[in-house]
């Protein structure tokens, strides 16, 4: 899980940084194809986020749970 999120956020900023140098050398179409790439990565990565959160949380718990 840890490798997915990892490679989803990795290449949505990457994109991110192509978008801006993209920006800069005119091509729009470029620009606008990468800017989409990296905000549907982003939203893939999402529920990935929202799954290792919730994985975090029910181990602090359980941790919580035992020292008591």
């Amino acid at each position: 899980m840890i490798s997915v999120l990892s490679l989803l956020m990795g290449s949505s900023s990457a994109l991110s940084v192509l978008t801006l140098v993209l920006l800069f050398t005119g091509n729009l179409w470029a620009m606008a194809a990468a800017a989409a790439a990296a905000m549907v990565l982003a939203a893939l990565a999402i529920p990935a986020l929202v799954q290792q959160e919730d994985l975090e949380q029910g181990q602090m718990g359980q941790f919580g749970a035992a020292e008591l």
